[in-house]
Parts: C-alpha cells; sequence; structure tokens
C-alpha cells in the first residue's frame, strides 16, 4: 500500500490508528505488534508514533 503513496506526502509520523488503516488491521493488533518488539514505536506525550520509515520497513519484510 505504501508503494502508491508519495512518500513526501506522508507524514514523519504515524499514530496506531493510521498505522492500523494502512495495514487493513485492527488498532490492538499495532498495539500487540509494538509490545512485541516486531514494529519499532516511540512514546510522544503518552502516545505511540511509528515512523513512516520503520513502518516501510516493516512492510518490505513481510
Amino acid at each position: 500500500m505504501l508503494e502508491y503513496m508519495n512518500y513526501q506526502e506522508m507524514k514523519a509520523f504515524l499514530t496506531v490508528s493510521e498505522t492500523a488503516r494502512l495495514l487493513c488491521v485492527n488498532y490492538s493488533t499495532v498495539l500487540r505488534m509494538i509490545h512485541s518488539g516486531r514494529l519499532p514505536a516511540v512514546m510522544i506525550r503518552n502516545r505511540y508514533k511509528i515512523k513512516a520509515g520503520d513502518l516501510k520497513d516493516y512492510i518490505q519484510k513481510c
């Protein structure tokens, strides 16, 4: 899915909801991926954020 998006149009960090929407999975699935270490994320103001580049790398590995 990220192949069809212009990388410059994409935000540097994505929310869990945005990531779930892009991966076509549930919000809680993304949280499980983060907690298990499969998907890198950072905490910003008590909310997980996923670097767009990390998400792209994750998709390419699948």
